[in-house]
């Protein structure tokens, strides 16, 4: 079953798959979500974190290969620096500004980890130059977003995507007098009582799935990017491929 699998799949521990991850795009988001777990990050700030890193690192790499639209930053493009050397410092530069509590043994390490593996030169230090410049403005854009204060609704916070939180305002709920809002409350009812006679397997087993969403865990939107990553590793996407992926999902 598509749930059992994906349980399955992504109850490998983070520290092990980043290990196992071929380019520093899934290794930065395999240690983003890791630190989610360790800091224990409420879901409200997940999704921001998730989509600056990504951006940060999506970002960076276009700045070199200029395939596509920068989504932030205001940067001349640097077409001779290194790309994984402007992944790997806009990842740790974006993550340290997160997470500046951190004591090193994720961060540092896998940031010196990946910078070693790439040879010394102008190119290196370019990227280096480049990635740290993306993710301090980044960062720097969103200082003031409205996400400081945790009891904020989103309809008070600046988007990533949209212009305006109101740009595409969603219709009111069925009144609790018509036969719709009935139709619903007994569907709920019907598929999440503990024995519903109507809920199939596949329903119970996606259910509990996304159920684990809360604080100590790394939510729902760390579930929709170790999917992410899942997909990009099975069709073997490049670093600025699987940028341009998880910077849309996040």
């Amino acid at each position: 079953m598509v749930a059992a699998s994906l349980i399955f799949v992504l109850s490998e521990t983070l520290p092990a798959a980043a290990q196992n991850q071929k380019n520093i795009v899934s290794k930065w988001n395999s240690v983003l979500l890791n630190e989610i777990i360790l800091n224990k990050s409420a879901p409200f700030e997940n999704t921001r974190q998730i989509a600056l890193l990504n951006l940060s690192l999506y970002d960076a790499i276009e700045a070199v290969e200029q395939k596509h639209e920068l989504f932030d930053v205001k940067i001349a493009p640097v077409p001779d620096a290194s790309a994984e050397a402007a992944a790997v410092a806009a990842g740790y530069t974006v993550l340290s500004g997160l997470f500046p509590q951190d004591n090193g043994t994720n961060l540092s390490s896998t940031y010196y980890h990946e910078l070693s593996r790439i040879p010394d030169g102008q190119a290196k230090s370019k990227g280096i130059a480049l990635g740290v410049e993306v993710a301090k403005q980044l960062l720097g854009d969103r200082k003031d977003d409205g996400t400081g204060d945790q009891f904020k609704n989103y309809s008070e916070i600046q988007p990533f995507a949209l212009s305006r939180p109101d740009q595409f305002p969603l219709p009111p709920p069925p009144a609790r007098t018509s036969a719709e809002y009935s139709a619903d409350i007994n569907q709920s009812k019907d598929l999440g009582e503990r024995d519903s006679k109507v809920r199939t397997p596949d329903q119970t087993e996606i259910a509990l799935f996304w159920s684990n969403t809360g604080v100590g865990t790394y939510g729902s939107a760390g579930h929709f990017t170790r999917v992410a990553q899942i997909i990009a590793d099975q069709k073997n996407l490049s670093n600025a491929e699987e940028a341009r992926l998880l910077a849309l999902v996040g």
